[in-house]
């Protein structure tokens, strides 16, 4: 082929392509300023202080150009007219009560390029409230509890007198919080010689030192949820002594003294030998006791036997007389000598039936003189017989001078 025929060839082929590329470019430049004009439109949902608040979002595409809402389907949320500057995003907020379907749709004019976007539109819908948005309740303010106290004592182990010097102190603790932690220390003035731990139930708590030195302790106790607490002072003593101290025995109670008082008694018509009485007191009722009566000489005449009293009167009758007697009191039948009378009991015979005694006749010279009969019957009438004695004395003696003096006067007249 030639030359000119390839050249000319080249130059018509190149001709044609300008040609198809000026009439394409023709047909894509409304398209291709309507792509270029546009906004974005978007939407979300969140909860803002407990309400739910949806955010409307309006991008203008244009980098140099503004464009203002020529159509709002929610002129609440964009009014018509609302401008959006080159590359800006106006925002919108609204709350409502809950999820909710909602769309916007709005259509932008940029009046510098003269054109106009086609409506652009975002919808929301219940899935897009994620979680939820609800008040929370609102409650009264409490008072807050007061702390628990707890209690602590101290108590140390008595003595057990097993030749050792330590001794034992116990810590119980009451009023602790159930569950608690608790700690108790031991102080012995200002230094620490032991700690338990442990955690706290619903009764007392326990903690028991062994093998302290005598002195004086104190406990603290602390816990989780309560005040700490402090116990008294006590004090441990000297376990050495191998044996408890012996306690002095109890007195008796004291017995009285027994006592005996004799005393005769007088002859009557009940009582017709001689008799004495033994008065006896102070006795112990538990024991058995003899009486024994004793004469002059000291010789046991009679005994009678006493149990089971206090007090008592021992009779001893038929006794000789007259003499005196004396009584003993004697622990037992032929026991020890307890007690013994101190003055002696002087006893005379009883005369037991009444006496008649005769008329004695005076000589002729004398004046007749009738004496009375006096009756007898006892010691008690020793005075009247006295008495008559006397009486009768006197009269033998005027009976025997009269005698004597007759006698006399015989004589001389013979």
């Amino acid at each position: 082929m030639k030359p000119e025929f390839m050249r000319l060839r080249r130059a018509l082929a190149l001709a044609l392509a300008t040609l198809l590329s000026a009439a394409g470019l023709a047909l894509l430049s409304p398209a291709s300023a309507a792509l270029a004009h546009h906004n974005t439109v978007s939407v979300s949902a969140a909860c803002v202080d407990n309400t739910w608040t949806i955010t409307w979002k309006i991008t203008n595409s244009e980098r140099y150009k503004s464009e203002t809402i020529t159509q709002s389907n929610q002129p609440a949320i964009v009014p018509v007219g609302t401008t959006i500057g080159a590359a800006e995003t106006f925002v919108a907020t609204e709350t409502v009560d809950g999820p909710i379907y909602k769309t916007l749709t709005v259509v932008g004019h940029w009046p510098s390029g003269k054109v106009t976007d086609k409506p652009r539109s975002a919808t929301i819908t219940p899935n897009d409230f994620r979680g939820t948005c609800e008040q929370p309740p609102v409650y009264p303010p409490v008072d807050p509890q007061p702390p628990v106290t707890p209690e602590i004592a101290l108590s140390a182990q008595p003595c057990v007198y097993a030749g050792t010097s330590t001794t034992d102190v116990t810590a119980s603790v009451t009023g602790l919080p159930n569950g608690a932690t608790y700690t108790v220390r031991l102080f012995s003035g200002p230094t620490v010689v032991d700690s338990a731990t442990g955690t706290a139930g619903t009764g007392t708590v326990t903690a028991t030192f062994s093998g302290l030195a005598p002195g004086d302790y104190r406990a603290e106790v602390e816990a989780t949820g309560s005040t700490s607490a402090t116990s008294s002072t006590i004090t441990a003593v000297d376990c050495a002594p191998q044996a408890p101290p012996i306690d002095p025995e109890e007195p008796l109670p004291p017995v009285s003294t027994p006592r005996l008082v004799i005393t005769p008694v007088d002859c009557s018509s009940d009582v017709t030998t001689p008799t004495v009485s033994v008065s006896v007191t102070g006795l112990d009722a538990a024991e058995e006791y003899e009486v024994v009566l004793l004469n002059e000489t000291g010789a046991s005449v009679a005994s009678q036997i006493i149990t089971g009293v206090t007090n008592d009167e021992v009779i001893f009758q038929g006794l000789e007389a007259p003499a005196s007697y004396a009584a003993v009191l004697q622990l037992q039948p032929g026991g020890s000598v307890v007690s013994e009378t101190v003055d002696l009991a002087d006893v005379v015979p009883c005369i037991a039936e009444a006496v008649t005694l005769p008329t004695l006749p005076l000589p002729g010279a004398a004046p007749s003189q009738q004496l009375p009969t006096l009756p007898v019957t006892g010691p008690g009438e020793f005075a009247a017989l006295a008495a008559f004695a006397a009486l009768l004395l006197t009269a033998g003696g005027f009976v025997v001078t009269t005698r004597l003096r007759r006698r006399a006067a015989l004589a001389l007249d013979a």
